[in-house]
């Protein structure tokens, strides 16, 4: 049983959408897993961190997470889409200077009218946000794995995305190690609300 990768992967947790007077705080998780060639998959650690709903610190606090781990250059990180904790998008360019490779799964596909309408109701630097959103969705590209078609932005060829992606999709049409982060990260959310003093 030979180990093919590890694959680091990134959620955030649940926080209740009515609003209050004071700032709200989520989980957020990174899970280290290792894949080895018949499709296995070892879940090894993880770090879990405390994330203000709708900041742009997600990008930093990911980054040191899994700079904790010194990741190898073969190594790939797997993200839900490129917002966490409400609007909190994360800048792809700054991670892939923690972590080489990186795979943006987007489940369904985005409204980014929506998206925008959102963000210009309720930011003041609405266009960041925006632009950061827009560029990695229009740099995904559709695949079909597993008769489950999905949009992926990745910083590496299709054909090793398709290789991770089809290693990791196993027990549902999201991967595992991103399924593991998910159930982790909403678990302990729903258990506290974080509040900012």
């Amino acid at each position: 049983m030979n180990q093919l990768l590890t694959i680091y992967a990134a959620d955030d947790g649940y926080f209740p959408t009515i609003p209050r007077k004071n700032k709200q705080k989520t989980v957020l998780t990174v899970i280290k897993t290792h894949v080895y060639r018949d499709k296995i998959i070892v879940f090894d650690d993880m770090s879990i961190d405390k994330i203000e709903v709708d900041s742009m610190e997600v990008t930093n606090k990911i980054s040191r997470m899994i700079s904790d781990y010194k990741p190898k250059r073969n190594d790939v990180l797997l993200l839900d889409g490129i917002t966490y904790a409400g609007f909190g998008v994360i800048n792809i360019s700054k991670l892939k200077e923690v972590i080489k490779n990186v795979i943006v799964f987007f489940y369904r596909p985005l409204d980014i009218e929506k998206i925008k309408n959102a963000l210009i109701k309720n930011f003041h630097d609405w266009y960041e946000r925006y632009n950061i959103i827009l560029e990695v969705y229009r740099s995904s590209a559709i695949l079909e794995i597993n008769n489950i078609t999905m949009h992926v932005y990745s910083s590496f060829s299709l054909g090793e995305t398709r290789k991770v992606l089809e290693k990791t999709i196993l027990f549902s049409p999201i991967p595992e190690p991103l399924r593991i982060a998910h159930i982790i990260a909403s678990t302990l959310s729903k258990k506290t609300v974080y509040y900012k003093n």
